[in-house]
């Protein structure tokens, strides 16, 4: 004969096996889920937020905007027309060589 195993005791179904775990509580429609994060403060628009850059001074429409025109030299001087004949000629000789080549 097999050796008797003894029987396992009788548990009523009341008495649970194992710790119960409490649900999680149902949270109303109206609750928020997460906490709420706090808003920025509102600023009102006559508080500087920060260093106040001063304005582009505003320019009458009357007069029209002055174009700066740049300094030439006096053209009437022999050593600045004297220049600009050696450039062109040294320019005319470079590019008939090129030509020629």
């Amino acid at each position: 004969m097999s050796p008797t195993t003894p029987k396992r005791p009788t548990v009523s179904p009341i008495t649970p096996t194992r710790p119960i775990t409490p649900k999680r509580p149902t949270v109303s429609p109206l609750t928020p889920i997460r906490p709420i994060t706090p808003k920025r403060p509102t600023v009102s628009p006559l508080t500087p937020t920060g260093p106040i850059t001063p304005k582009r001074p505003t320019v009458s429409p009357l007069t029209p905007p002055q174009l700066a025109t740049p300094k030439c030299p006096n053209t009437d001087d022999a050593r600045w027309n004297a220049l600009v004949d050696a450039a062109c000629l040294r320019w005319e000789q470079e590019h008939s060589q090129d030509r020629r080549e």
